[in-house]
């Protein structure tokens, strides 16, 4: 019962969370991102009950939601992995990057939807300049290395950063 109740409030914070990001529109410091949804995925693992098909159904809402929200990380999608029965991940996961049961999944690289992350705090800049979501395959790896090693130098050239970039000399 303590662990429902502490499952409820996580629930409802999120949802507290969404909704004044929606009143107070962009400028808003709190709003669910990646960390959010795999911290509530933690919290399906740890607080509900295996059995029952309680905890599945929680894991696919929460999913599916971060999915809808476009915050699908390298770790969401690693803890969803490690709870998520393998039916359930094949359904959510490997059928849709594959194409579905008879996709032609072999010969393309198999990355998740650009939806899936395209809030994501890195964005990539595609040949004619406009803003790109990373792509992610589905072994939780960037797929554009070459363009997240360029947005990676460019956080280091930045001004905070070059502390860092000159090996905390200044």
């Amino acid at each position: 019962k303590i662990r429902r109740n502490a499952m409820r409030v996580a629930i409802e914070t999120v949802q507290n969370m969404r909704e004044q990001a929606k009143e107070e529109g962009r400028g808003v410091k709190c709003k669910p991102d990646a960390t959010t949804y795999r911290l509530l995925l933690e919290a399906c693992r740890n607080l509900l009950p295996a059995e029952g098909g309680e905890r599945e159904k929680a894991v696919e809402a929460v999913f599916n939601r971060c999915c809808l929200e476009g915050y699908v990380d390298t770790e969401v999608l690693e803890v969803f992995q490690k709870i998520a029965s393998p039916e359930l991940y094949r359904k959510r996961v490997l059928l849709i990057v594959t194409g579905g049961e008879g996709g032609s999944g072999e010969s393309k690289e198999r990355t998740l939807p650009e939806k899936w992350t395209r809030n994501l705090r890195y964005r990539g800049r595609t040949l004619e300049g406009k803003k790109a979501a990373p792509t992610l395959s589905i072994d939780g790896t960037f797929a554009n290395i070459q363009e997240m090693n360029q947005y990676k130098m460019r956080n280091l050239r930045e001004r905070k950063n070059q502390r860092v970039l000159r090996g905390g000399r200044l």
